[in-house]
Parts: C-alpha cells; sequence; structure tokens
C-alpha cells in the first residue's frame, strides 16, 4: 500500500544553522583559594605550616597527649591580624573510673544512703577550662557491678563547683536482699561503680 503526500504550498521553506559560530568568553581575575587542612605536631603559633597560609585554614595537631587531636583554625585576632584559634577537638569528652568504697575509695563516699563521687575538673577534661563546664553539659552515666544480687543505681543530682574545681555526682545504689525480700543500700566495699562523665556539645 503506497501513500500519497500532496504539498499545496506556493514556496518550500529550509531553515538550517548559520554557516559560522563565534564564542566569545571573558576570563577574571584568578580567585582566592580555598581553605586547606594542614596538620603537625606542635601549636602552629609557635610552629607554623610551611606552606602560605589564609583565613580560614584548618590545622589539627599529631602530638601525642592530651594536645592530640586539637583543631585549630586561622581566624582573626581582633587587632587587624590573624592567629591559629583553638576550636574544638577530633578526641571525644569523655571521662571514665571504676569506684567502690574502701580504704583507698577517694573519689567515692557514702552517707545516709546516698554516695557522692567527686572528682577534679582538671583531671576528667584537662582542655577545658573550669567555665566552659557546667551541670547542664555534664552528662553521667553510673552502673554498678555487684556479684551478691541485682542492683538499682541512679543518679540524684550532679553540680559543678567552678571556684573549687570540682564535680560532683550524687547518687543512689540498692540492692535486693533475698533473705529480708528488701531493697537495702548498697554498702559492700566488694561493689565497683561504673562512673562516666560526657560533655554535651
Amino acid at each position: 500500500m503506497s501513500i500519497e503526500v500532496l504539498l499545496n504550498n506556493s514556496d518550500i521553506s529550509v531553515i538550517g544553522p548559520p554557516d559560522t559560530v563565534e564564542l566569545q568568553l571573558d576570563v577574571g581575575g584568578k580567585g582566592t583559594r580555598g581553605s586547606q587542612i594542614f596538620s603537625g605536631f606542635d601549636d602552629p603559633n609557635t610552629t607554623p605550616p610551611d606552606e602560605t597560609v589564609l583565613p580560614n585554614d584548618i590545622f589539627i595537631r599529631e602530638s601525642q597527649g592530651q594536645t592530640e587531636g586539637y583543631i585549630y583554625q586561622y581566624l582573626s585576632d581582633g587587632a587587624g591580624g590573624f592567629q591559629w584559634e583553638k576550636i574544638g577537638s577530633l578526641k571525644p569528652s569523655i571521662y571514665s573510673e571504676v569506684v567502690s568504697l574502701g580504704a583507698s575509695a577517694g573519689n567515692l563516699s557514702a552517707s545516709a544512703g546516698i554516695y557522692t563521687y567527686q572528682v577534679s575538673i582538671s583531671e576528667a577534661f584537662t582542655e577545658y577550662s573550669a567555665t566552659s563546664i557546667s551541670a547542664n553539659n555534664l552528662h553521667v552515666q553510673i552502673s554498678t557491678e555487684f556479684n551478691d544480687a541485682p542492683v538499682v543505681t541512679s543518679v540524684k543530682t550532679k553540680s559543678v563547683d567552678s571556684l573549687s574545681n570540682v564535680i560532683d555526682v550524687d547518687f543512689y545504689s540498692i540492692y535486693y536482699n533475698s533473705a529480708s525480700t528488701q531493697w537495702l543500700d548498697l554498702s559492700d566495699t566488694s561493689a565497683k561503680h561504673h562512673v562516666t562523665l560526657s560533655l554535651l556539645a
């Protein structure tokens, strides 16, 4: 079967692309490079990176010990210059300790069924100043290890004293006495309390 096509126009126009295409580009000046990340073992304010440093560059400290993982950023010093400012740490702000009531308790005491755990801020969070830690950004977890009976432990209060540089945590710890079928204060020196302190962002 065939199909007949009938064109009933007085003229036919064929439109095609232009013969030539010219492309003109404006090339501007070279922009400032993006920020870079440097690393080294010392304070970058004391021993700066070997390369040229620009505002907002990052420096990660690799030295072992308390300063390992510190993050610095090259920021304005407010007086027309720039310096490396510490902006954080790659290490989590967590402190853990296992304590018990005994002759060498030191950080743990008990009175009238309330246990008090105490640690200095400088020991728990060396990289932070006392004024930057408060009860509001302090997270406390306590669990108790005791062989003889089930134990329930819960936090009562927590406080941060920046004047005496001390963190205080009061908690309850009771165990189930199957002989008397009662919950009693856990004063056994063999009980170990696992205390974990962490700072919230």
